[in-house]
């Protein structure tokens, strides 16, 4: 297993947790993708309990439906592995799993180096240069190469898609603001359903902001190893007036996009 490699934007060195799982440290970012207390339950608290996956699948099941998931932020493919562990417990129900990355060469050591290329060895894999697919049984994971934001209003474009849930993971918001503006979660709220849950280990006041504005209701959740809290947000619904006030007595403004922040990626 390599533990070292240089991708598009900079070197990404593997970095085991105190879990004794992986994740990978970013040089261009000065990040990890993961919380250093264990990846895979970050991932299995924040994100498969954040968004209520099971509950999720039973709307897609009521719906006669594949359950569909979007993913902003590939980076070490944690998310992309544990989604595929809940399809291996769910066989007669079709998962779709979309997710977005700028770094190709990120995406291409996740799938075949990494420590997780073995959960992706025996899928079928169509490679392009502007995608992934890969299809094992009923799990279907389609990995976009390009900005995040470009692929995501494509997405809107498409107006055939829509997602159940959101995994909004990109590296954090003062290391690459782009990816958690205002416009990009009022992107995202044309994509998902009335049910629709997205979740992120962020609990920045800026990001909650950002929610709202966007007209997300917000909602607080526990975070992850030192994070006291995360966010959790529903396309509508009513908020918890102690946070709403919270929020509004904080002059920390939500992030909107301009032409200066950084292209950013996870």
């Amino acid at each position: 297993m390599i533990d070292e490699f240089q991708g598009n934007l900079g070197k990404y060195r593997l970095t085991q947790t105190r879990a004794g799982d992986w994740t990978l440290y970013s040089e261009f970012f000065d990040e990890n993708c993961h919380s250093l207390e264990g990846s895979v339950q970050e991932t299995e608290a924040i994100y498969i309990q954040g968004t209520e996956l099971k509950s999720q699948l039973e709307f897609a099941q009521r719906d006669h439906r594949p359950l569909s998931i979007l993913e902003v932020g590939f980076g070490a493919g944690v998310g992309a592995s544990r989604a595929c562990h809940f399809a291996q417990s769910i066989p007669d129900q079709e998962v779709y799993f979309y997710s977005l990355e700028l770094d190709a060469e990120l995406v291409r050591y996740t799938m075949t180096n990494g420590p997780l290329a073995s959960t992706f060895s025996n899928f079928k894999i169509a490679r392009s240069a502007d995608n992934w697919e890969v299809s094992a049984k009923n799990f279907h994971l389609h990995i976009l190469i390009a900005d995040a934001r470009h692929s995501i209003r494509q997405l809107k474009e498409a107006k055939n898609f829509k997602f159940d849930a959101f995994f909004h993971d990109p590296f954090g918001p003062q290391k690459n603001p782009t990816l958690w503006t205002v416009e990009i979660f009022r992107d995202l709220k044309s994509l998902a359903y009335p049910h629709s849950l997205l979740s992120t280990y962020s609990a920045a006041i800026g990001i909650r902001k950002a929610l709202m504005e966007a007209e997300w209701a917000v909602e607080d959740r526990p975070g992850f190893g030192i994070k006291k809290s995360s966010t959790r947000a529903r396309p509508s619904g009513t908020m918890d007036p102690a946070l709403i006030q919270k929020l509004q007595r904080s002059p920390i403004l939500a992030l909107h996009e301009h032409p200066g922040l950084l292209d950013g990626k996870k």
